[in-house]
């Protein structure tokens, strides 16, 4: 919920018109921004709760990004598994009783563009990768662990498995 809109004052809002429509637009204007936000890395969603969480990130905006720019796969990769890590690093304090986090990292494949409508037919998920942390690390080292992977180099606390690839050049 935004800052600054808690439960009481929803309720105190409902009575008051005016404290309503300030208070639904503030709700909006928040919900609005944290989309905006999510619009450019792409979307993550908690798949499995408990102590080993399972985070699905679909990168597919940052894929087509670094196609359009044609950006050289490796350094793509490393940024990638570099963002992942700081998403961990966000997500982990909503996760309490995780021990160790998993983000799977997917985009979404097109194929030929569809005579009929004009636009990309969807050809599937590609499953990038995995990368595994144990939370404790994530809570405290998250950027620590992020530089590194954006280096080129895997922290021994990290697992990463590379289960696919980024699109041909």
């Amino acid at each position: 919920m935004c800052a600054g809109v808690g439960t009481r004052r929803l309720i105190a809002a409902v009575k008051n018109p005016m404290k309503f429509l300030r208070t639904l637009a503030c709700v909006a204007f928040c919900a609005l921004g944290a989309q905006a936000a999510l619009a450019d890395q792409g979307m993550v969603v908690v798949a499995k709760g408990g102590a080993s969480p399972l985070l699905l990130w679909d990168a597919t905006p940052l894929v087509t990004t670094i196609v359009t720019n044609k950006q050289p796969r490796p350094a793509a990769m490393r940024d990638l598994e570099s963002q992942a890590m700081q998403i961990l690093g966000d997500r982990v304090r909503a996760l309490p009783r995780a021990k160790t986090l998993t983000i799977r990292m997917i985009y979404q494949k097109t194929g030929a563009v569809s005579p009929v409508y004009g636009t990309a037919t969807f050809e599937g998920i590609e499953r990038v990768f995995e990368l595994t942390a144990p939370a404790s690390d994530a809570r405290l080292h998250a950027k620590q662990l992020a530089d590194a992977l954006g280096h080129g180099s895997l922290p021994a606390s990290l697992h990463l498995n590379v289960t696919g690839a980024l699109p041909p050049m």
